[in-house]
């Protein structure tokens, strides 16, 4: 492997699963695809059929179910099959909550072929780089544990979301402890907050400042990029399906931009993507149909979860994609990975010793496999979507919210509330708000949100926080 590589940065897209997304990839190489005839039952009592198809549509109504205990039900409905509980606990949450779509819809794989379509910009890296095709989440659970894990290698024992500040040490730290930098990158309030330790590294960065560090090479060792969560006017660019609510399909093709402006920035700068790796991955499968079961793994520490949930059995499959000048090209890696594989390489690569937990001991490092010791991949940029941006709602203006962002203005408004100058000060702020009772002295919040109030939190801590 090439120690030439000095950034790591990764970017954290929202809930989709690999068949969702990769599923009919036409990709040059073999890959654990699907090949059409897979399918679920309605329920354990009904055996009517639903199969997997292509289709160009990133929305779907409600948001497919993705709790613990509906991810348990997707992998096995009980009647003897793997992975064949996505319609019945999708069909179960339409009964309850509404929706538009067709329960078979949860059973759908984007149609990537057509420069035109939705997942094309996703589809044409993982043709020319690395497709990873046996990565999966960490947790059978929500975005939350999922994302912590990425960061610590641990979900201090959440399987679903649970709104409090996390005090494990996360990958940044070790990264900062052995004399080298990272940087978290966002725009609006990122869920990497809730690490509040991290707060007084100066680690974090509004998005805007990603362009200038890459052109000025001044780009940190480790870098993690949350997107758009929140729309301030315009949209998201999260891909999480909850912001996909019409056909207009505004924040997936802004997602697929985000994308393409990264990889094009970097491929623009030889100095900077000579030296670099650019990990694109999601953090869970959002309740979308993946044909391949979780296989077992190795627990982070001794917390137990919901149920008595031990974290010895993987959440579902996800894309992702390696891409690097040193990248092999148009290949597929069926190495077994999850989100702790990145805690794993950063560490063998910047040669930090030991491990944060059990789990990330345990990975694979992707280094070895999806890399090659000289320079070999160097490619034309990629296109991105020609859209007219629409603005859904007024700048500043109150924003419907789905559940992922009424989680994430829970967490703004609880860092406005225990901002301080040092940490013990936090520290006693966190225990005064009750954070044992997921941010108790927090307002309950309604449906919507004035965006207003998220920019002038975060404009607050990036300046109390450089």
């Amino acid at each position: 492997m090439p120690r030439q590589i000095e950034h790591i940065i990764v970017l954290m897209l929202e809930n989709r699963s690999f068949d969702h997304l990769f599923g009919f990839l036409d990709h040059p190489k073999p890959y654990n695809g699907l090949t059409g005839t897979e399918s679920n039952p309605i329920s354990a009592t009904d055996n009517t059929q639903k199969s997997v198809f292509k289709s160009t549509k990133t929305y779907i109504t409600p948001d497919p179910p993705h709790s613990h205990q509906e991810i348990l039900q997707q992998m096995d409905l009980g009647i003897g099959g793997t992975n064949d509980g996505f319609v019945a606990a999708f069909a179960a949450k339409k009964a309850l909550n509404g929706g538009a779509s067709d329960i078979g819809d949860i059973m759908a794989s984007l149609d990537t072929e057509s420069p035109n379509n939705n997942g094309f910009i996703m589809a044409q890296l993982a043709k020319r780089f690395v497709l990873c095709d046996n990565w999966f989440s960490s947790v059978p659970g929500e975005t939350w544990p999922n994302r912590n894990f990425v960061h610590a290698a641990t979900s201090a024992g959440e399987v679903n979301i649970t709104k409090k500040f996390y005090k494990d040490k996360t990958v940044f730290e070790a990264v900062a402890d052995h004399g080298l930098r990272w940087k978290i990158y966002h725009d609006g309030p990122p869920q990497s907050w809730v690490f509040y330790k991290l707060w007084f590294q100066g680690g974090f960065s509004h998005f805007s400042n990603f362009e200038e560090d890459v052109k000025k090479d001044r780009l940190a060792n480790y870098v993690f990029i949350e997107p758009k969560h929140f729309s301030f006017g315009g949209n998201t660019n999260n891909m999480h399906p909850g912001s996909n609510k019409t056909s207009s399909d505004m924040d997936f093709k802004n997602a697929e931009n985000l994308v393409a402006y990264i990889y094009n920035l970097l491929n623009t700068n030889k100095k900077v993507f000579n030296k670099s790796i650019f990990v694109i991955t999601f953090d869970e499968h959002g309740g979308f149909y993946d044909h391949v079961p979780p296989g077992r793994c190795s627990p982070p520490d001794n917390r137990m979860g919901e149920g008595g949930f031990a974290f010895d059995k993987y959440g579902m499959r996800v894309p992702t994609i390696i891409i690097s000048p040193y990248a092999k090209k148009s290949y597929v890696d069926s190495t077994l990975y999850d989100h702790t594989s990145i805690i794993k390489s950063v560490f063998e690569n910047f040669g930090i010793p030991g491990q944060l937990t059990n789990r990330d001991k345990n990975a694979n490092s992707f280094l070895d496999n999806a890399l090659v010791s000289r320079k070999k991949n160097q490619l034309d940029g990629v296109r991105e979507h020609d859209i007219q941006e629409v603005f859904t709602t007024r700048s500043g203006g109150p924003e419907e919210l789905n559940d992922f962002q009424r989680d994430l203005v829970m967490v703004a408004e609880a860092v406005d509330k225990v901002m301080a100058d040092n940490q013990k000060e936090v520290e006693a702020n966190i225990k005064r708000i009750g954070n044992n009772a997921e941010f108790d002295g927090v307002r309950a919040l309604d449906a919507h949100m004035d965006t207003n109030r998220l920019l002038v939190i975060e404009k607050r801590f990036l300046k109390m926080y450089p």
